[in-house]
């Protein structure tokens, strides 16, 4: 594994571990509640950013991929404000 796909592994990995401890001692009542009748439950909240963040994480790995290779990025339209 290169040094920069390492650094992204392990950012990952802390943030996981923070994230994951947050969480780990909610009640099932606590998972359910909703502060307003429109509002979100916490289980529907860590369900979308769950499946956000690892589409992102999975774009960014992906990218550094292919630019460690030489290959132009794949996620990002060519720009000339984002570091090559």
């Amino acid at each position: 594994m290169d040094d920069a796909l390492r650094v992204v592994v392990e950012m990952n990995e802390t943030i996981w571990g923070r994230f994951k401890s947050a969480l780990e001692d909610l009640s099932e009542e606590e998972i359910h509640w909703r502060f307003l009748p429109q509002a979100n439950t916490i289980n529907v909240i860590v369900r979308q950013k769950h499946m956000a963040t690892h589409l992102g994480q999975i774009r960014t790995i992906r990218n550094l991929y292919r630019k460690t290779r030489g290959e132009p990025a794949r996620f990002f339209p060519e720009n000339p404000t984002y570091p090559n």
